[in-house]
């Protein structure tokens, strides 16, 4: 059952459900009452407290300083776990302390350079922070690794590739996304069908997302802010997308 808890939080991240995070958020928060040395359900439960507070699902008072004691937690009782090191990562990031977090990362890529979720995950930062030529090589790295990824993984693939200004590359990523209500395949659609002049595709891609994300509606720049993109990208992709003025 531990194990399945750990599972079921992972699958967040494919799904973006409201529901599938709040069941996951309450199997591991029922493991970590039962067993509170278990570190990856620590891990992980950091993470979905930053949902909370990016994607606005499931909120309780405080996530960003639950998810921090959390990600904490898990790296005390695993000092040399790579998730717990991600997780912290993760949570510095969304605090705002950029550097702390991006040293994190490079010591959980440290520690397993083989994991294409941290691979992924330091990658997608550095592509939100306008840093593209360091982070496109990662998520292309991590993509080959891996089978069955989220669509985060091919969203920031294709920002990268669009942000470095290599449009080919870019489009080719796009082919991965796939349909459903992922907000990052949502998004990546969109700046898709920009490059391939598909203007049906991008008004419903923007559209799908209003409607499951009312903030991106009314103030799509603090949409992208909250979720960890910095202000340079965030303008990027409001321009091109074309919802200026929004």
């Amino acid at each position: 059952e531990p194990i399945r808890c750990v599972y079921e939080a992972i699958d967040v991240r494919r799904t973006m459900l409201p529901e599938a995070h709040l069941s996951a958020r309450r199997c591991l928060e029922d493991l970590v009452a039962r067993d509170p040395t278990f570190y990856p359900a620590w891990a992980q439960l950091a993470l979905l407290y930053t949902f909370e507070h990016g994607f606005g699902f499931n909120p309780q008072p405080e996530p960003l300083e639950r998810a921090l004691t959390a990600a904490l937690t898990a790296v005390r009782l695993a000092p040399s776990s790579a998730r717990a090191q991600l997780s912290l990562m993760s949570v510095l990031f969304k605090r705002g302390a950029i550097d702390e977090a991006l040293k994190a990362g490079l010591v959980a890529m440290a520690r397993n350079p083989y994991d294409p979720d941290i691979m992924a995950t330091l990658g997608a930062r550095y592509i939100q922070l306008n840093r593209p030529a360091e982070g496109l090589p990662l998520m292309e790295k991590a993509i080959a690794l891996s089978a069955g990824r989220p669509p985060s993984y091919d969203f920031f693939a294709l920002l990268g590739a669009h942000l470095l200004g290599a449009r080919q590359v870019s489009r080719a990523h796009g082919e991965f996304l796939g349909s459903g209500s992922n907000p990052f395949a949502l998004l990546g659609r969109a700046i898709r069908a920009v490059q391939t002049g598909n203007e049906e595709e991008r008004v419903q891609a923007i559209a799908t997302l209003c409607e499951l994300f009312p903030m991106f509606h009314s103030q799509p720049r603090l949409w992208l802010t909250r979720r960890g993109f910095g202000a340079e990208v965030a303008d990027r992709i409001v321009k091109d997308i074309g919802i200026v003025g929004h």
